[in-house]
């Protein structure tokens, strides 16, 4: 069963003297997800600004360049753009120096107009693909998707990719995860691992010699690389690979705060079933106006005329 599914499953609902009452979730299903280890937490929920805050207590700040658009305190907008142009979040230099192990977790709203090769985000240095030059980065991209590193440039990503083999779906909210822990890289979706391998020999403290001046959430290695277009919050990095257990409480806490929690119990029952129709989506109603894009609304915050709803997320 998966964790969604666990989820929905949990959710018991109960008819008491009349009333119908949600039972709270089991503490079986999942548990706070951990701290320790956390370099850097962007919540990315500011609604105004150029500063995206680092939660972990390490104040290692991002900055936006580019146009500043924030989600209504529940992300950051990524405009996409050819060759690099698109906004984006530049993260501080020399973030993953030191890490000889690593958790890079984030939820990602991918915009169905995305396309070309792109970076979620990219952590590491510049590099040039043909001739090829550079001294690494960490990446994840979403066609198919996949994360690696590599002490180079793209040749030297062979053996230290982590490959799902299909394309992210695109539309609705996704979480990922990415856990490397010695030569054992696994990738994750959703709190449930979709691929894994025991082949990498590049660690992220060899990127650079632990010296990263390209540190972006929404942009590549490759300045010919367009920019990503879609939806980031709750971008998360570890100095340790999480256990599985971890990433998938931390997946359903992400979840819980941003999609699960603001079920439209008035509206249609069609989110009931699955933890992944939560996720995706399935609030019908929208407000005149609103976009096609992502909201990650939490409970009784009003969503003002126009803002993007994901009643069609999923």
């Amino acid at each position: 069963m998966s964790l969604r599914r666990s989820v929905a499953a949990a959710t018991a609902a109960v008819l008491a003297g009349g009333v119908l009452v949600v039972a709270p979730l089991s503490a079986a299903v999942a548990g706070e997800p951990s701290t320790a280890g956390l370099t850097a937490w962007y919540k990315l929920d500011e609604t105004s600004g150029t500063v995206a805050v680092d939660s972990s207590g390490n104040g290692h700040d991002g900055a936006v360049e580019g146009a500043a658009t924030w989600n209504a305190g529940e992300g950051f907008t990524f405009s996409g753009g050819a060759a690099g142009s698109g906004n984006s979040i530049r993260l501080p230099d020399n973030l993953i120096a030191g890490h000889e192990s690593i958790t890079v977790s984030l939820d990602v709203w991918v915009d169905p107009a995305l396309t070309g090769n792109h970076f979620v985000y990219n952590l590491g240095n510049t590099a040039v693909g043909s001739p090829q030059s550079g001294t690494g980065y960490l990446f994840t991209t979403t066609t198919p998707y996949r994360t690696g590193l590599t002490d180079a440039a793209w040749s030297h990503e062979a053996g230290n990719i982590v490959n799902k083999g299909s394309n992210l779906a695109k539309g609705g909210w996704k979480h990922l995860t990415f856990t490397q822990e010695g030569t054992i890289g696994t990738l994750y979706e959703d709190g449930v691992q979709v691929a894994q391998t025991t082949t990498m020999t590049v660690t992220p403290d060899d990127i650079g010699a632990g010296i990263t001046t390209r540190n972006y959430i929404g942009r590549s290695a490759y300045d010919a690389d367009g920019s990503f277009r879609g939806v980031v919050r709750d971008f998360r990095l570890y100095n340790r690979a999480l256990s599985a257990t971890e990433v998938r409480d931390l997946a359903y806490a992400v979840a819980c705060d941003g999609h699960l929690d603001r079920h439209d119990r008035q509206g249609p029952g069609d989110r009931n079933e699955d933890f992944h129709r939560h996720r995706a989506g399935g609030r019908r109603r929208r407000a005149a106006g609103s976009g096609g894009g992502p909201s990650a609304r939490r409970p009784r915050r009003r969503r003002r005329a126009g803002q993007p709803d994901p009643a069609r997320d999923g």
